[in-house]
């Protein structure tokens, strides 16, 4: 068991003021993200009909007010490294969300088949449903190459290069997935 020490209230009155209010403030932030996660950013409050967007906004331009006050008397300094830090991981976790949503939703897949039958007039149809692999396969030689980069990325908005070397016996769906691969590695690595 840690040893019990002497804890008194902060001394300085407006440090104590400031502290506090950036506490209540944080608090109803807390409610109002809870809500949107709940109840979804686009509805509204039941009792007061106030949409939960515009509460939100309110409450993270009072928790940001709180801070400045903070900053204002001396207390507190932004670490700007550590802030461009932690965005840029933000950022990132971003990107590998939206790259695993278009995957996982399949929209790569679908969007990939599309370039693929405008580009070469092979249309992707499964005879069998239940048949582990596509009925479709494609050989992409030097006179057949098919560059999807510029569609993915206008598609996804993920920078990507796609160069994947295929056996002669590739399908459809062994380019789809090589894509899906590349496109979760490029987003963790950006």
């Amino acid at each position: 068991m840690a040893e019990i020490t002497l804890w008194k209230p902060e001394r300085d009155v407006i440090m104590h003021q400031a502290l506090g209010k950036l506490a209540e403030e944080i608090g109803e932030l807390q409610q109002i993200v809870a809500r949107c996660l709940i109840q979804g950013i686009s509805e509204t409050d039941p009792k007061s009909g106030q949409p939960n967007k515009e509460r939100l906004q309110e409450e993270i331009s009072d928790v940001v007010a709180a801070i400045r006050w903070l900053r204002s008397v001396g207390f507190l300094r932004v670490l700007s490294d550590r802030e461009q830090r932690k965005f840029t991981g933000f950022r990132q976790w971003e990107r590998m969300l939206e790259a695993d949503i278009a995957i996982t939703s399949g929209r790569v897949r679908k969007t990939i088949y599309a370039l693929i039958e405008e580009r070469t007039g092979i249309a992707h149809t499964k005879i069998d449903d239940d048949a582990q692999e596509p009925m479709i396969e494609i050989g992409i030689t030097e006179d057949h190459k098919i560059d999807l980069s510029a569609d993915v990325w206008e598609a996804f908005h993920v920078p990507i290069n796609i160069a994947i070397d295929l056996q002669d016996d590739a399908t459809v769906d062994n380019l789809v997935d090589a894509v899906e691969s590349r496109m979760r590695k490029i987003a963790e690595a950006l």
